[in-house]
């Protein structure tokens, strides 16, 4: 008897129907079960309930299973694409066999091998499962491998897709630094004070003159000598139609880091009576 186009619980009616009361419940199941397919075979063999009940978790199990088969083409789209390996992102494996040929010609670890200031204490360990072996660092307690720079890319993006960076780090990746684009060309920058101000003490500072510019430094004339100060701490500088002269003859007058001295304050004492004392 053959399951066919049939339900399995109308197969197992016919089958108890079949039997009668000379064939107990637990031989009409294993026989029932050799016909089922083998996902529902593994399901349904370790469930110990009435026929009546498992019959209908049968009928349940085998809706789901024919209601996510693939269906290629046009018909099924969302099967479709799932379906196909391709489609899925696969993470590369480490290629240790590969580390330990490139650690042969690896100019960086011959230098670090041959040196006797290091301080990294490198032996070659034995891979699990593998007839070769790879140099690590064995300082620690944590045998750390030595990673040629072929492979370092690879094995960092193995290691940090492991596990979602959280929101938090990845609105902070995308959080770009403010910039203001007059700085590409303007002749004259303030700088950011980035130690304690007073309450009356402006934040910023200058202008200085710009000597020399790139994407993240900027090569400023302060007092005298040319200094390197960071791009996130600088702000264009606008002249009102004044010379560079003008502007120059004012650097000198600034004193950003000088603390503001208070007025002195003069306290007068009234001069107190004198006290007749009785005779």
């Amino acid at each position: 008897m053959e399951l066919g186009d049939r339900r399995l619980s109308d197969l197992l009616r016919q089958m108890k129907s079949l039997a009668g009361s000379s064939i107990s419940d637990e031989l009409i199941k294993s026989l029932w079960l050799q016909r089922l397919p083998q996902q529902t075979q593994a399901i349904l063999s370790i469930i110990k309930d009435s026929l009546n009940n498992i019959a209908e978790m049968a009928d349940k199990i085998i809706a789901v299973y024919s209601s996510s088969e693939h269906v290629p083409g046009k018909d099924n789209i969302i099967a479709d694409a799932l379906s196909r390996i391709d489609e899925l992102h696969l993470q590369p494996t480490i290629d240790y066999e590969g580390i330990a040929k490139a650690q042969e010609m690896d100019e960086e670890l011959k230098e670090i091998l041959s040196s006797h200031n290091s301080s990294l204490k490198l032996e070659k360990v034995p891979i699990f499962g593998s007839n070769f072996d790879i140099f690590c660092d064995c300082s620690a307690k944590k045998r750390r491998p030595y990673i040629p720079e072929a492979f370092r890319r690879i094995v960092f993006n193995n290691i940090h897709n492991l596990a979602h960076p959280g929101i938090r780090t990845i609105t902070k990746f995308k959080r770009k630094p403010f910039k203001f684009k007059d700085l590409k060309d303007c002749s004259h920058v303030f700088v950011h004070t980035d130690s304690v101000r007073r309450s009356l003490q402006p934040p910023y500072h200058g202008p200085y003159k710009v000597i020399n510019r790139s994407d993240k430094v900027f090569t400023l004339f302060i007092k005298g000598k040319n200094v390197n100060v960071s791009i996130d701490r600088l702000k264009p500088c606008f002249s009102d139609n004044s010379s560079e002269t003008d502007i120059e003859s004012s650097i000198g007058e600034d004193t950003p880091n000088k603390p503001a001295k208070m007025p002195e304050k003069k306290i007068r004492f009234a001069h107190c009576p004198f006290l007749l004392q009785p005779e």
